[in-house]
């Protein structure tokens, strides 16, 4: 007999607030830490920020209360559930940015404030590559960008990963935007192409060069209603 399939569980999309930023942090790092299609030497997260950490997770929740407090164009969605108590229990969230008028992509500024755990070169050449392909494809329109999606290992295969997307597009598309733009990493890849997102341009990086293995590629993707 084959294996039994999870139950599937009750959940919903709503946005997230300020008091969520730690859980989103933690969420975050379980999630990217345990990437299906990767191990940690070609783990590209792994490589920016070593594994999971209390001091990386202070620094990612600063960074979403900065986001939540000061930029109207990012929007927070969580998927809960509730727990055995009774209690909203996290399962995945989505970090979307709606640009509902013409946006100018900036070049990436060379970032000096980091955890103390993160190789920098790594994660200034992950975000300045994938900005510069942004730029190249999407500067001065109007669209949704995609920036972040994540769900805890244990509610993989329960929709969670869709219902996200879905709600997304959905606060995007009754913005007027009919423009969308990701970049994916090997584990998100299919699913975005599943929602339409094509691939535009890809861009190698060599991990040898943070202690890691092997190619991988950010694959700038984009769709388009």
């Amino acid at each position: 007999m084959g294996a039994i399939p999870p139950a599937r569980v009750d959940f919903k999309v709503i946005p997230a607030t300020e008091e969520d930023c730690m859980t989103l942090a933690q969420t975050q790092a379980i999630a990217y830490d345990n990437a299906k299609k990767d191990t940690p030497e070609t783990n590209i997260y792994q490589r920016m920020f070593g594994s999971y950490s209390d001091e990386v997770n202070a620094f990612r929740e600063q960074g979403f209360v900065n986001k939540m407090q000061q930029d109207p164009t990012a929007h927070f969605f969580k998927a809960v559930t509730q727990d055995t108590n009774g209690q909203e229990k996290m399962m995945g969230w989505t970090l979307w940015y709606y640009f509902t008028e013409p946006k100018i992509v900036e070049h990436f500024k060379i970032e000096t404030q980091w955890p103390s755990t993160a190789n920098v070169d790594c994660a200034n050449e992950f975000i300045g590559e994938s900005t510069l392909v942004r730029a190249k494809y999407m500067n001065g329109k109007r669209f949704g960008w995609l920036q972040t999606l994540c769900v805890l290992p244990e509610y993989c295969g329960q929709g969670v990963g869709s219902a996200l997307l879905r709600y997304g597009f959905s606060v995007g598309r009754g913005l007027g935007l009919k423009d969308f733009w990701v970049e994916a990493t090997r584990d998100g890849h299919d699913l975005y192409e599943r929602f339409g997102f094509r691939d535009v341009e890809a861009t190698p990086m060599a991990l040898h060069k943070y202690g890691g293995k092997g190619t991988a590629y950010i694959w700038g993707m984009r769709c388009t209603d």
